[in-house]
């Protein structure tokens, strides 16, 4: 929200990153030791010091956060996303490169997405799970390797259904050929379906532009 009022009216792209940061204790021995790496007197007092000025502003603990500000990247519309990852080390160039070229496909009309092919994230796994004795998951979800822009989150089956299919298809239309087959839908409401999945997926890293 500090960024957006920031840029209030700026013609750009805002991509923010959070992920969760150091307690407040952590914080003030963190700040504390580069005041005093021998750790002595002058350490002890400005843990004390950093510690009470955060319990002045009321800060219980931290997020790290990487802000990415660019110039849109086609006419109309403009980009604003907050996604929160697990951690933000790991996360390099080219995971983010990645990242922003699945944002650029997202805001493109129906029929750019319709005929590129989208994949899931090379780092996702999927993952179900089931009660003993179960015959069927109670829970699918899907997780990523470290170092990648993604969190892990549940899925339906429908969900689960569509990554398979997007793996294997030519292109996303094909995906939804195949869906609307296997759903028994009709072709408008598969195709609305399945676009709302692509685009909520490369915009929360779930899938990719290759």
């Amino acid at each position: 929200e500090a960024l957006r009022t920031a840029l209030a009216g700026a013609a750009v792209d805002l991509v923010v990153l959070s992920a969760p940061g150091p307690s407040a204790d952590l914080e003030a021995v963190a700040y504390a030791a580069l005041e005093d790496a021998g750790l002595g007197a002058g350490y002890r007092a400005a843990v004390g010091r950093y510690r009470e000025h955060l319990d002045a502003l009321g800060a219980a603990s931290f997020s790290r956060v990487l802000a990415v500000i660019r110039a849109p990247r086609r006419t109309g519309g403009r980009i604003a996303v907050e996604l929160p990852v697990p951690a933000m080390a790991g996360i390099g160039a080219a995971a983010l490169d990645r990242y922003l070229a699945a944002l650029d496909l997202a805001s493109a009309p129906d029929a750019a997405i319709l005929g590129a092919a989208v994949r899931p994230a090379p780092e996702a796994r999927i993952r179900a799970e089931r009660s003993p004795g179960a015959e069927e998951a109670d829970a699918i979800s899907v997780r990523f390797e470290p170092g990648y822009v993604g969190a892990e989150r549940q899925v339906s089956e429908a969900g689960a259904f569509l990554l398979d299919a997007l793996s294997a298809a030519a292109s996303v239309e094909e995906a939804v050929a195949r869906f609307a087959e296997a759903a028994s839908a009709a072709g408008d409401e598969a195709r609305r379906t399945v676009l709302d999945f692509v685009r909520e997926g490369l915009s929360r890293g779930l899938l990719v532009a290759p």
